[in-house]
């Protein structure tokens, strides 16, 4: 059997969708022609010929954000429905009032893998475009770099200096240990979600899914082993995925960012961490179904905590949550 796969092309209506989605981004000319340029050749060679220092470095980037994207969504599963309702925005992508799915515990084990994989794919290729693959090592033992973001914006984006210093962060982490490396990780990945005003043209995040689009899905671009896993994601899948892990960071840092805001007071702060760090949360871990006393809305949203949070959440992090169903294709 071949060591990669073709990729799913999806559904006539999917790609239809998907399609739109690019002219309306302005990937796409009315010929349906991408207008970002170099990428499928770039996507191809990306992780060709790595010597072991940076196959160490993908490897600690991959191990360090499992462990982030693990902790923060099993802590999904402890909050209450209201907010995970919110979290979800079922309203807006047609499929009522559903609170959000984790995927925790052993049943939801292969979708957090997959979704991982996905997210990790993402960041190893920023950390190898402007960095890895930018520099060439002449024969005086001098350094010569392809450009100044390397071959990034030959492909159409362009990198504002607090993203680019992100990515340095993450090799610089390297050196430094795990719990550095992973703070690095996930300020990036914070980064790409939150920006304002992104384009696929300077938004990591955005063109990244142009980039799948372009190579994968309307392109003839093979599947790349992952961590000795064939990628068999569809289109659709790695949409999920990306989404999946979006709506778990946001609201982790909802819920950071108010514990840091001034106006809060500590008596709020002590009760909402309580609430979520209190009591047996087991059955999450193993994957058990919800305890009867877990279903629904146990917590008290008359409570003035609760409705600070929910306020604080509502305010300055639903947008985002909001434009995060334009990826999705049902």
């Amino acid at each position: 059997m071949s060591s990669v796969t073709e990729p799913a092309k999806g559904s006539e209506e999917a790609r239809r969708i998907w399609k739109q989605w690019a002219v309306r981004n302005r990937l796409m000319d009315g010929d349906q022609n991408f207008r970002l340029t170099g990428i499928t050749e770039r996507r191809r060679v990306f992780r060709n010929g790595l010597n072991r220092k940076d196959g160490n470095l993908m490897t600690a980037i991959e191990q360090v954000l499992i462990k982030i994207v693990h902790f923060k969504n099993a802590v999904i599963e402890r909050w209450p429905e209201t907010i995970r309702v919110m979290l979800n925005d079922s309203s807006l992508n047609g499929r009522g009032s559903q609170p959000f799915e984790s995927w925790v515990g052993p049943p939801g084990l292969e979708k957090r893998k997959q979704a991982t994989r996905v997210w990790t794919d993402l960041i190893q290729f920023f950390v190898l475009e402007y960095h890895i693959n930018n520099v060439t090592w002449l024969d005086n033992d001098t350094v010569s770099l392809g450009g100044e973001q390397g071959y990034l914006p030959r492909m159409g984006l362009s990198l504002s200096e607090g993203l680019c210093d992100d990515i340095m962060d993450i090799v610089s982490g390297d050196c430094y240990g795990v719990g550095f490396m992973q703070d690095c990780v996930h300020t990036f990945c914070l980064s790409i979600i939150m920006q304002k005003n992104a384009t696929p043209y300077n938004n990591p995040l955005l063109f990244w899914v142009a980039l799948l689009l372009q190579t994968e899905e309307f392109g003839d671009q093979p599947r790349l082993e992952f961590a000795g896993m064939k990628d068999e994601l569809t289109m659709r899948e790695k949409l999920e995925a990306i989404v999946h892990y979006a709506r778990v960071f946001i609201l982790d840092l909802a819920y950071m960012s108010w514990l840091k805001t001034d106006s809060v007071p500590e008596a709020w702060r002590t009760s909402l961490e309580g609430a979520l760090n209190g009591g047996d949360w087991d059955w999450s871990d193993d994957g058990d179904p919800r305890p009867v006393e877990q279903e629904g809305d146990p917590a008290n949203f008359t409570e003035p905590y609760w409705q600070a949070f929910k306020s604080h959440f509502d305010s300055q992090f639903l947008k985002k949550i909001k434009k995060l169903n334009s990826f999705s294709v049902d």
